[in-house]
């Protein structure tokens, strides 16, 4: 299933997550944007702290690390 952006702009809402979301086509203004799809992990002031392209793997053991490096700060 590909969901339609009102779809996960409504599940976000109410999960309560506020930041963007970027669809298909969107990502060429971005200057550090290196590969597609791409995951950013950022800290709490909404700066990049990690950002990868392509994970091999368990997805939540590569990036677990991450998320607890930038929640303890």
């Amino acid at each position: 299933m590909d969901p339609s952006p009102e779809y996960v702009l409504d599940w976000m809402d109410r999960r309560g997550y506020s930041f963007p979301a970027l669809w298909d086509g969107e990502g060429e203004n971005f200057e550090d944007l290196w590969s597609w799809p791409e995951t950013w992990v950022l800290d709490r002031e909404g700066r990049m702290v990690f950002n990868f392209g392509e994970t091999p793997g368990n997805w939540g053991q590569e990036v677990g690390w991450m998320v607890e490096a930038v929640l303890e700060g």
